[in-house]
């Protein structure tokens, strides 16, 4: 009866140390400042994302890949991209989504005057990119065309962070005061799907992007192939593969040294450092249109939803540790310590699978940090519970140790 009673007990100890490992995470989780302890974990977090591990381990992407998409590498001045345009648009296809940004003040006035002429067919959309003023305001940068123009029959094509940032989300929706832009990849969906697949977003909020094919995966062309096939009418005998789809007209090299408009993906082959980019943007913008098409959009699960989790995990971590106190006073912490890595890669294996099955996801730092703390600070909670047992009725058995 009394080992029953002390059991009791032990359960409480393990409850409340995991309440004070996750009160730990939070308060580190939303500090401001520097902590030598965890800077480096929070660090790491933002450098390299557990979920990219999926698709490291991904082999298999052309089920998944929609034929509707088709991207055409642009031709190299605009006297040949309006050429281009226009073979394009005489193979009858729904949208031709342009991922190119024209300065306005390059080239002479008629060759702009031409491309201007051919861009504005309604199945044409633009590119642009936007910039946040110092007084909040959305501008967006000069091009062939004005503002009004590009907010309305273009799409920006900003990803979250900065041109040396992962691009795993993008904000389908920005908005400030009265503006409200599109980005591309939503412009070019809508344009292309019925009335009843619209899905509503709601304005700043970014969306992960669910990677669903490499470069490889997708029907793409090179501005000389496209030029071959089209004009031995190839591509018009063989059922017109254009008619009713969407093209995408950007920049792509087969060159692997090509850096211009390409990104950092959760594709990229290096995991402890980015080397180079792995993707051009265009394919970026194919996958997030690849998504909107499949509605396989990933579930991200609320904060305190992680945070509740990790005081579950944290809970038989700690559990196991405080029995071990209890049975073996001076026992070798390497085992607490391989017992504890080998929870943590159990439980990334878990989410990665969850994540295969259902496309859900969790911010990972809240339970990272707090399975860390479990061990590194349960030094902590023996001396708080030893303090708290002289002042009130609290037992702990650390006082019986």
């Amino acid at each position: 009866m009394k080992q029953s009673k002390f059991n009791f007990h032990l359960l409480i100890e393990a409850l409340v140390a995991s309440a004070l490992m996750v009160f730990l995470s939070f308060v580190l989780n939303i500090l401001p400042f520097k902590i030598e302890l965890i800077n480096p974990i929070r660090q790491e977090l933002e450098n390299y994302n557990v979920y990219d591990l999926y698709y490291a381990d991904k082999k298999e992407f052309q089920s998944a890949v929609d034929s509707n998409i088709i991207i055409v590498q642009v031709a190299y001045d605009r006297p040949a991209i309006a050429r281009q345009l226009q073979e394009i648009l005489s193979l009858q296809p729904a949208i031709i989504g342009v991922d190119v940004l024209f300065d306005s003040k390059k080239d002479n006035q008629s060759s702009n005057d031409s491309l201007i002429r051919i861009m504005r067919d309604q199945r044409i959309c633009l590119a642009y990119r936007f910039v946040e003023t110092k007084n909040k305001k959305l501008e967006i940068q000069p091009s062939l065309f004005n503002s009004e123009y590009l907010a309305k029959f273009g799409g920006f094509i900003n990803f979250d962070g900065d041109s040396f940032s992962v691009v795993r989300s993008f904000k389908p929706i920005v908005s400030n005061e009265s503006v409200f832009l599109n980005s591309f990849a939503l412009t070019v969906f809508r344009k292309f799907a019925r009335e009843d697949n619209r899905k509503n977003y709601f304005p700043n909020k970014s969306i992960w992007i669910s990677y669903m094919g490499k470069p490889v995966n997708f029907n793409s062309f090179t501005a000389s192939e496209f030029d071959y096939y089209y004009h031995r009418d190839f591509l018009q005998r063989h059922d017109n593969i254009f008619a009713n789809k969407i093209i995408l007209l950007g920049y792509f090299s087969k060159d692997e040294n090509s850096l211009e408009d390409k990104h950092f993906t959760p594709f990229n082959e290096s995991t402890t450092e980015r080397g180079l980019p792995d993707m051009y943007g265009v394919f970026v913008h194919a996958n997030i249109i690849n998504m909107l098409l499949s509605g396989h959009e990933i579930k991200q699960l609320p904060r305190v939803f992680s945070y509740i989790v990790a005081y579950i995990l944290s809970f038989f971590l700690l559990y196991f540790s405080i029995w071990l106190h209890q049975k073996h006073r001076h026992f070798n912490h390497i085992i607490v310590f391989v017992v504890q890595i080998i929870y943590m890669i159990l439980l990334v294996l878990l989410f990665l699978q969850i994540y295969d099955w259902f496309l859900i996801r969790l911010y990972l730092s809240p339970i990272i940090v707090s399975l860390v703390l479990c061990v590194e600070f349960l030094g902590l909670y023996k001396w708080l519970a030893w303090r708290l047992s002289r002042i009130t009725a609290y037992r702990t058995i650390f006082n019986e140790l």
